[in-house]
């Protein structure tokens, strides 16, 4: 379950249009493609209202978690589908930009990832041996930075990012984390997003599943 936690280091958007759907009302589904040197997974984001829902499935269709995350709550449920069980994650301390002494730089430069021009943001955590660079892109998809923070409390790259100040109206178009020798560690794709209505079983928790609780 731990890959599912590097998931919106989100890159590179394939789809074939101008502008970006306006996700303070958007509801519908955000699919992606993880991609490591050991290997490929899918993500799928599920948006409504406040809920978001988290499936990640490897190159054989098989789940290897998922999430639900309530923005409102600020609560992550993972589920375990095998023993049909689920369990909150614990809060932890978020990291800010003098933490870790991560080093952060939003530059000027900027390309054109299908018609919409993304900034670059690099971050650097060497005490972590990491290095992050964001191709931002500017939006009304509110609810990404708050996201963030709530993930970064479990992924170190969600951490990062979530350490930036004024990073509200902005999300990562094009993310690659690479290590300080510039050796390429992690990337993500969207590669599709639909706005289409969810169903709403999608964020609730089946009444078979049995909670476990987690230890501190």
């Amino acid at each position: 379950m731990k890959h599912l936690y590097q998931l919106l280091l989100v890159l590179l958007l394939l789809l074939p249009i101008r502008t970006l759907p306006n996700v303070l009302h958007f509801e519908g589904s955000i699919n992606l493609v993880r991609e490591t040197i050991f290997d490929t997974t899918k993500i799928s984001i599920h948006v409504q209202n406040s809920m978001v829902r988290f499936e990640e499935t490897d190159s054989k269709g098989q789940k290897i978690g998922s999430f639900l995350v309530d923005l409102n709550a600020e609560t992550i449920v993972a589920f375990h589908h095998a023993s049909k069980t689920y369990a909150y994650l614990p809060a932890r301390k978020e990291q800010t930009a003098t933490d870790s002494k991560i080093e952060y730089v939003r530059t000027e430069n900027y390309m054109e990832i299908n018609g919409i021009r993304c900034y670059q943001w690099r971050v650097k955590d060497r005490q972590r041996n990491t290095e992050i660079t964001y191709w931002v892109a500017s939006n009304n998809i509110d609810f990404f930075p708050k996201l963030m923070r709530l993930l970064a409390r479990t992924d170190l790259s969600f951490n990062i990012f979530g350490a930036i100040p004024i990073s509200e109206g902005f999300m990562p178009m094009l993310t690659v984390e690479r290590t300080m020798l510039r050796k390429e560690k992690l990337k993500v794709q969207v590669v599709e997003i639909l706005e289409a209505k969810v169903n709403r079983s999608l964020f609730t928790v089946p009444a078979h599943y049995r909670q476990i609780f987690r230890q501190n």
